[in-house]
């Protein structure tokens, strides 16, 4: 349950995996809306455009996107698995004379076999700053064919036919490499079944470009990071803005009228009661009747703050003697009511009982001048209501102490 709620804080139900390819000198663009439902990718639409107006017309913005860069500016290679060579040496290797610093690549595993797919950071900035420029969000971008990697398991035919290339597996019995050729128009463009889930060919980098953002055991290797993170972070931040605004919007409303019907209320009883006050010169008996009542109250107090008043002395000077300089005091109430007094009820008290409560800034000091209370021998138990940090520098905390007492 956690699980499904993070996902869709972070992205939400809905990806688009596209695919950019080009054609005759034409830029294609294959679109698959993929729908996550409990943890199951659905199909929810798929279309092909050539034209980036009509692209962004059927695209919605809410929506992040997997891109897989796959022009004819795109080098493919493959090479057998090789673990003595990290993917920039090996790339040095066949490419000795190529400055990396220009250029994006990503390495990935198909079966025996690793696929480099290489290109130019200038031609996949144009394509990403067009999304950007779209208020489009792009969290995850493969170069070629690299997305198929996710899912090369589930596809265990002789061919793979995606909508430009076919990967022909080469299998010796022992190793089970690929080569990777283009795609002629005699080719057929077979359906294929991964895992439940019917796909064209046309659709197989698409859906494989969305598997593998969704795959936390990935196994791609690359050189842009940094930038993926970037739009990883910006998506995030619009993603929350988004899916929080409403709420927000909807909590303060709330807010604004609950406040508004308090006030009216209030308000009203207000001046109801100012109303009756002014006409009804009777209220002047009824307010002596109260000073009575509160003179009444104020020498119960007194009888109650003056009840075993040596004692308390004793206590309350042995607790403010202990306090170390780091502890400061802001309430200590002795003998504290058990339940709020109340006219023609008993005034029960727990007599027993020392509160206390203040900051500290040290809690060495603190947890010793705790035990320092319970040595005392009118201290039966000091129990720790409360601890809590108030700021940086210093906690607050409270204190109960039953005393030793007969």
């Amino acid at each position: 349950m956690l699980a499904t709620i993070k996902s869709y804080f972070k992205r939400g139900p809905r990806i688009y995996g596209i695919e950019v390819f080009d054609e005759n000198g034409t830029l294609h663009f294959e679109v698959l809306e993929v729908n996550m439902v409990k943890d199951e990718l659905f199909i929810y639409n798929r279309f092909s455009v050539t034209n980036w107006n009509e692209l962004f017309l059927q695209l919605d913005v809410k929506i992040p996107i997997c891109l897989s860069y796959n022009t004819q500016s795109v080098l493919h290679k493959t090479f057998s698995k090789v673990n003595t060579f990290e993917s920039s040496a090996l790339i040095e290797r066949e490419f000795p004379s190529l400055d990396l610093d220009r250029f994006y690549f990503n390495l990935v595993p198909f079966g025996d076999s690793l696929y480099l797919g290489l290109s130019e950071k200038d031609k996949v900035a144009i394509v990403l700053k067009a999304f950007e420029d779209a208020k489009f969000a792009i969290i995850d971008f493969t170069l070629g064919i690299a997305g198929l990697h996710s899912m090369f398991d589930f596809l265990k035919t002789e061919n793979i036919h995606t909508r430009t290339k076919r990967l022909v597996h080469i299998s010796d019995g022992t190793n089970d490499e690929i080569s990777i050729q283009s795609k002629k128009d005699t080719d057929v463009n077979p359906d294929y079944d991964i895992n439940g889930v019917q796909l064209r060919g046309s659709s197989l980098v698409c859906f494989g470009s969305v598997v593998s953002q969704l795959n936390t055991a990935n196994f791609v290797e690359h050189n842009y990071e940094t930038l993926l993170k970037s739009l990883a972070e910006k998506f995030g931040y619009s993603r929350a803005f988004r899916v929080l605004l409403w709420p927000v919007i909807g909590f303060f409303i709330a807010l604004l009228l609950v406040n508004f019907f308090f006030f009216d209320h209030y308000y009203g009883a207000y001046t109801d009661l100012k109303v009756t006050l002014d006409s009804n010169s009777a209220n002047k008996e009824k307010l002596l009747a109260l000073k009575e009542n509160v003179l009444r109250k104020e020498k119960r107090v007194e009888a109650i703050l003056a009840n075993n008043n040596s004692k308390s002395t004793l206590f309350l000077d042995d607790i403010a003697m202990s306090a170390p300089n780091s502890v400061v005091l802001d309430n200590m109430n002795f003998q504290p009511l058990s339940k709020p007094i109340r006219d023609g009820k008993v005034i029960e008290q727990d007599y027993k009982i020392v509160v206390l409560s203040g900051e500290t800034n040290d809690p060495n000091e603190f947890s010793n001048w705790i035990a320092t209370l319970e040595k005392f021998a009118w201290v039966a138990q000091v129990e720790t209501l409360s601890y809590g940090f108030k700021n940086t520098k210093s906690s607050a905390f409270g204190l109960k102490i039953t005393v030793n007492e007969k």
